[in-house]
């Protein structure tokens, strides 16, 4: 340990601390304030003021610790401070070899974090600090020491002016230490960015600084109950609670709430209220600080909504990912037992090869935007007429166009429109935007292009009578990632990474996208603007690679492990699965599977290839199996001739497979069916709304279909064969 250092005029400074007369001397109310307010402005649980005598420190003023009371010289941190010029700091005391072993860290009151601004009379002589003490490392930010410095030099004004008025009249001596005293005080509380307030021992406010009128546009003067008229009605009564409880115990006071803001909305505070005792220990006044939070609470809400925005893209990617894997898992089982069927064999293959294809278009869109986002994405440079790029992109598109029955109207383009850019990218932004078209609008539904020169730009219009945008969502529909609300009847999929994409390559051209919708089910428009050539060529749109494009990704990349697990069915129902696993029964003799009398099966799925696929699987052991594509189609058919085993996926168009399942049950006929759910949703919370919803077992895409044949072989057959 390291004792503090005699200054070199220590003989005039303890006889100027013996001048000032302020040793040994009770409480005042001014200097604690300065403490108090200390304690407050930075968080900490000790704050002082110390006189630096001979051999001890003494506390003229204290919040936290005993005030009149000291420690001897030879250990006290403030001898340090005295030492220095301005702010003495020390971040962490226990890894400071000059303080580690000091009692006073290593015992009460467990000093690790310490801050002293030292009291100078006009002298020059150091006569004591104003200090805080926080039992935890940390570090004051420049605002905190600044108030802090500022403070001192303001309790050492009051020290000389209780020096003066010893000279005067005593009635007049304090009058005018009292005046001066509330003038230093509202001087202090108008240099702060807080709001600051008193309030009598019953808690009535009293007054209020310059900032409350800054935030709230009104003045507080004269007016009782002036905050808590402006406090969020939702926190009013819990605020009056916990404000009436520390108003009784005396304790200090801190609470988040909502206040109105002249802007015309509510902020989050911070409220910090600390009281004024008299020499006998009552409280006479509090004073507070009103800290204006907002900034960090809406911090917090981003970074939740990232998470969220994060948890549902893993979830539908883990979705779009299995479906595609379901058929390819069922068809290379079905390979196994149909190499002597050349015809079956190649039907079986082109549906891997379509599955595949699907599945390396995932994965490329992922890959774009991995290099959108780096930075890394580059575009050539020629002269494109987006003629033939809408032509292009219709050609790709008209499929699934044409598949959902839209009318489309086409541009009326009577001249040639050139832009400088790369032609394949183009096609890309435009295929995306038709695609997004068809996608979200109902079977039968209206697209509509527009193309036409629009000044130095040319202006491309797709618009569509679909399902809209909700105006939420609407300024961040480019964001990636960013999709409406995932229900499980979404059979549209996608990972939300498309339109991020389009703005990217959009901006690479030089362009500008915008979206418009005047809500949901009005339709949507999107507006893409280029540069002509002409005007290209003097302005020329930046080349990819050069500027990083600016598209947020997720900061978190952890993928959270899906549960793949089959819950037990009703005990009504045929004998339970191993619980809370994936069970693994034996796989039975083919042969022995087709001798038994075969089960009437319904296949439910919105995926043709993987429905055909199961149901050609659970022939060949032996079933009766009926297709059905559309969960109408299903109902219609159940209703007519009920089915034993119902195997339905989730994500189904126009009624979820949950909705299925529960409209199943209500047929008296289909009470005691088993239903097995067969989905890419594997969360926990799919699970559990599908056993809600009436189903017997939850499979996992891709799901062995040998064990989920097993599970329908395990059923009792009709006359209990």
């Amino acid at each position: 340990m390291q004792a503090p250092p005699v200054l070199e005029n220590e003989p005039q400074r303890l006889h100027r601390l013996q001048q000032l007369g302020t040793l040994d001397t009770g409480a005042e109310a001014i200097l604690d304030a300065f403490t108090e307010l200390a304690a407050s402005i930075t968080g900490m649980p000790i704050a002082l003021i110390t006189l630096v005598d001979q051999d001890r420190q003494w506390f003229k003023s204290a919040v936290g610790l005993p005030q009149g009371s000291q420690t001897p010289r030879a250990i006290s941190f403030c001898g340090h401070a005295i030492a220095g010029e301005g702010l003495f700091e020390i971040e962490d005391a226990r890894l400071d070899p000059r303080f580690a072993d000091n009692p006073l860290v290593t015992g009460s009151p467990l000093v690790t974090h310490y801050a002293g601004a030292p009291l100078v009379m006009p002298g020059g002589e150091r006569i004591g600090t104003l200090c805080v003490i926080g039992d935890r490392p940390g570090r004051l930010d420049e605002r905190a020491r600044q108030h802090l410095l500022k403070m001192a030099q303001n309790v050492v004004r009051v020290l000389l002016l209780r020096e003066n008025e010893r000279s005067l009249e005593q009635r007049l001596k304090v009058e005018r230490a009292l005046r001066e005293s509330e003038a230093r005080w509202h001087a202090i509380t108008e240099l702060l960015p807080q709001i600051i307030w008193s309030a009598n021992a019953q808690g009535e406010e009293e007054e209020f600084n310059q900032r409350w009128l800054d935030f709230t546009g009104e003045s507080a003067s004269g007016r009782p109950g002036a905050c808590m008229a402006r406090v969020h009605g939702d926190d009013q009564e819990n605020l009056r609670r916990v404000w009436a409880h520390h108003l009784k115990s005396g304790r200090p006071f801190e609470q988040e709430f909502r206040l109105w803001h002249h802007s015309g909305g509510f902020h989050w505070i911070l409220a910090r209220a600390l009281p004024m005792r008299d020499d006998g220990g009552r409280i006479v006044r509090w004073i507070a600080t009103l800290t204006d939070i907002q900034a960090q609470k809406q911090a917090q809400q981003d970074l939740i909504e990232a998470n969220r925005q994060k948890d549902e893209f893993l979830a539908m990617l883990a979705h779009e990912l299995r479906n595609p894997l379901a058929p390819v898992s069922t068809a290379a089982q079905l390979l196994q037992l149909s190499a002597d069927d050349p015809q079956r064999v190649r039907r079986t293959s082109e549906l891997i090869a379509r599955q595949v294809r699907h599945m390396t278009e995932l994965v490329n869109n992922l890959l774009d935007v991995s290099r959108v986002t780096r930075g890394l994405v580059r575009i050539g440079r020629e002269r494109v007429d987006l003629r033939q790029v809408l032509h292009d992109a219709l050609e790709q598109t008209r499929p699934q166009i044409e598949a959902r029955h839209h009318h489309l109207e086409p541009p009326e383009t009577p001249a040639p429109l050139t832009v400088i850019g790369d032609s394949v990218r183009l096609v890309q932004v435009l295929a995306n935007l038709l695609g997004n078209a068809a996608k979200y609008t109902p079977e039968g539904g209206r697209l509509r292009v527009e193309m036409e020169p629009n000044g130095q730009q040319v202006r491309i219009r797709v618009s569509d009578n679909g399902s809209g945008i909700d105006a939420k969502l609407l300024p961040h529909v480019f964001d990636l990632f960013t999709q409406a609300e995932r229900m499980p009847d979404r059979a549209q999929g996608g990972l939300g990474v498309g339109l991020a994409l389009v703005r990217s390559l959009v901006e690479l051209h030089g362009g500008t996208i915008e979206a418009h919708s005047d809500g949901p089910g009005t339709g949507s428009t999107f507006t893409v603007y280029l540069p002509l050539a002409e005007e290209a060529g003097n302005r020329e749109p930046p080349l990819g690679g050069e500027t990083p494009v600016a598209v947020s990704a997720p900061k978190d990349s952890s993928v959270p492990t899906p549960p793949s697990e089959i819950y037990a069915p009703a005990a009504t129902q045929p004998p339970p699965l191993e619980p809370g696993i994936l069970s693994q029964p034996p796989h039975p003799d083919q042969a022995e599977v087709k001798t038994r009398a075969g089960l009437a099966v319904m296949v439910v799925d919105d995926n043709a290839d993987a429905a055909d696929l199961m149901g050609i699987w659970l022939e060949s052991q032996g079933h009766e199996v009926r297709v059905c594509l559309d969960p109408l189609e299903a109902l219609a058919a159940a209703h007519a001739q009920p089915a034993r085993v119902y195997v339905l996926d989730i994500g189904l168009p126009g009624m979820d497979g949950n909705t299925l399942a529960r409209r199943l049950r209500e047929d008296p006929r289909n009470r005691d069916a088993t239903l097995i759910a067969l989905t890419g949703y594997g969360q926990a919370q799919d699970i559990l709304q599908s056993k809600e919803a009436g189903f017997d077992q939850h499979f996992v895409k891709p799901a062995d279909p040998s064990r989920l044949a097993a599970v329908i072989d395990s059923l009792p057959r009709p006359g209990g064969s």
